[in-house]
């Protein structure tokens, strides 16, 4: 991979004239050119096309056209996609400044890292940054106070999914390569609203999720969201995990309950600084290693466990 890789970024939205500007200028407004905006609308009736089209010299491909949903129109997209990197980002959505070179950076300098989240953050309607934890590993000064809980948190694996512990991957924060995505089958699940979900379980069989300490984009909270049925998200989020899960082999799933039992035994320890015992947690979980910035090499690399 070249050090400028190609990031196709997919916006799919329907009478979202509230917020796609912010949305849209999050995207033309980074600081690398390498990006490939995608936006798939679904023939808005308000004034969500209009605003769309002020932009349309930096929109690579706009569609506008009726659709089946939001997985249907993130699946018309990704078909126009042809980055190295890909990702999408929701209307009400929006990337941090320098979200996609760094981006860029990390799958650069991580060339066997195909998957990669960001620490999760939420904007509420105002634009405020909410929720954003500094993440340091021993203190600064003397007298400042590290939070050595949160990174143990935001870290994945398949084994946790299986486990019932899989919310929430902060979509609008993860970033895959090209040969992922071909790889898991180049598709978004239709007919279910878990469908980001499905897609980690897919993606969970090919690659492993690696954390890394920066904020690339937040999730908007507003009153006007197009709030889902969480009950049905969950259900669908069961079944989809029971349904891979059933898929495996009798001595896979008697690996992964006896991996489960004992991780939850040492989990204790993973919040402690207790040489080994604090590993072992993490190592039966399957957690990948942690990302973490080198100052004096100026690149990211695959750290502590």
């Amino acid at each position: 991979m070249t050090t400028n890789p190609k990031i196709s970024v997919v916006t799919v939205c329907r009478n979202a004239e509230q917020y796609i500007r912010t949305c849209i200028e999050s995207v033309v407004g980074q600081n690398y050119a390498n990006i490939e905006y995608i936006i798939v609308d679904g023939a808005s009736n308000d004034n969500t096309l209009s605003i769309i089209k002020e932009y349309e010299s930096k929109i690579h491909c706009i569609i506008s056209e009726t659709d089946s949903g939001p997985a249907d129109a993130l699946n018309k997209g990704f078909l126009k996609a042809t980055g190295d990197i890909l990702c999408w980002l929701n209307a009400d959505d929006k990337f941090h400044p320098y979200a996609l070179s760094t981006v860029a950076k990390l799958f650069t300098d991580l060339p066997n890292v195909d998957w990669i989240t960001g620490f999760p953050s939420w904007y509420n309607a105002e634009e405020t940054c909410l929720n954003e934890l500094f993440i340091q590993r021993t203190p600064v000064f003397d007298n400042y106070v590290h939070d050595g809980v949160y990174p143990h948190f935001n870290r994945w694996s398949k084994t946790r999914f299986v486990s019932g512990d899989f919310l929430a991957i902060q979509q609008e924060s993860v970033f895959w390569r090209a040969s992922l995505w071909k790889k898991a089958g180049a598709k978004i699940e239709k007919g279910i609203i878990a469908f980001d979900f499905e897609l980690w379980v897919r993606f969970f069989q090919w690659a492993s999720i690696y954390t890394a300490p920066v904020l690339l984009s937040g999730f908007r909270v507003h009153k006007h969201q197009l709030s889902e049925d969480q009950e049905r998200y969950i259900r669908e989020c069961q079944s989809i995990i029971e349904q891979s899960h059933n898929n495996e082999s009798i001595h896979a799933k008697v690996w992964d309950f006896v991996k489960i039992k004992f991780a939850y035994l040492f989990k204790p320890f993973y919040y402690t600084d207790i040489p080994l015992l604090c590993q072992l947690y993490p190592t039966l979980m399957g957690f990948p290693k942690l990302i973490k910035f080198n100052e004096r090499q100026n690149k990211f690399t695959i750290d502590y466990i």
